[in-house]
């Protein structure tokens, strides 16, 4: 059971990051009023990639 939740609580971690990194782009772009990539959006991305790695 232990692992079942360990296990689970990675994949919905990684979905967590994965949401912040859009939420994050999204409001970096509205407050410049142009499309921007922050560096924060790269970090999110590979957390959550990393994550869903270990979740597979």
């Amino acid at each position: 059971m232990k692992e079942y939740l360990l296990v689970t609580g990675v994949g919905m971690l990684a979905q967590g990051f994965f949401s912040l990194r859009m939420l994050h782009q999204w409001i970096k772009t509205e407050r410049a009023k142009k499309i921007i990539s922050p560096s924060l959006f790269w970090v999110f991305s590979i957390c959550g990639s990393y994550l869903l790695m270990l979740y597979g």
